[in-house]
């Protein structure tokens, strides 16, 4: 019995001498150099964002892989032509689990590993720049608005909301892209200057190569890229078209 104490006193002092050794790891700066390629990513996004390239191959590989982080089975991949069209599928579909959550655990261990080696300062300041406000000017002053990749998913939910509140009773699930992974540059920075987080390139991988993405147990249903986004002076988003019809107002492109 006394042997048994002596082991568990030993165990329990090694476990916090190994915690406290965790807690005041010294959190390293970012270098000059490392700095300097915050426009570069910056930029990168933008074009990734205002894409309309889709690569249907490297976006189903992409969804497979995230689900493997997450330990789940590959599910069946189909594709809709729009987003307002999976909420037709959804609509039939009350059968489907909904396991986007379990995906986005994986994706921020990738945040947990940044917060344990980069000092909280400039990891702050990468996100400040990475995923700058954009400030538009209106009637009573300037004011800010969400990032595009944030203002495109608010943008199409709104109108699916719009167009099939009174089709159904069920709560629709939102896209994998609604739960505040707009910030995949930030994400991004990190694995560029070497950071240890594989969970966060499938889903950079998927923000690259295809649209907005539905993730259930068996199932993930994939959009393309709009044709076309259509921003105005103001920086607006005003259209969002797929097959020249623009699903905020449902006009075709001529208009």
């Amino acid at each position: 019995m006394l042997f048994l104490k002596a082991q568990a006193k030993t165990n329990t002092s090694g476990y916090f001498h190994k915690y406290f050794n965790n807690l005041f790891v010294k959190k390293r700066q970012l270098t000059e150099i490392e700095l300097d390629s915050i426009d570069r990513v910056q930029a990168d996004w933008q074009n990734i964002l205002g894409s309309t390239v889709t690569d249907r191959a490297k976006a189903e590989s992409s969804v497979k892989d995230c689900y493997q982080y997450a330990n789940l089975n590959i599910p069946n991949i189909i594709w809709a032509d729009h987003p307002l069209n999976v909420i037709k599928i959804l609509i039939n579909r009350p059968d489907l689990d909904d396991i986007s959550g379990l995906i986005i655990q994986e994706i921020w261990q990738s945040e947990l590993a940044i917060q344990r080696s980069i000092c909280p300062e400039s990891a702050a300041y990468i996100l400040s720049h990475l995923n700058p406000q954009q400030p538009i000017d209106t009637p009573i002053g300037t004011r800010q608005i969400a990032p595009i990749a944030n203002r495109l998913n608010e943008l199409v939910m709104s109108q699916v909301n719009n167009l099939y509140y009174d089709l159904t009773e069920r709560k629709i699930p939102p896209p994998l892209q609604d739960y505040q992974i707009g910030d995949l540059g930030y994400f991004d920075y990190f694995l560029r200057i070497g950071l240890n987080i594989p969970r966060i390139k499938p889903v950079i991988d998927l923000a690259k190569s295809g649209g907005w993405c539905w993730t259930f147990e068996k199932l993930a249903i994939l959009t393309p890229k709009p044709s076309k986004i259509k921003i105005d002076r103001r920086g607006k988003i005003i259209g969002i078209f797929y097959n020249g019809v623009n699903i905020l107002s449902g006009s075709n492109q001529a208009n």
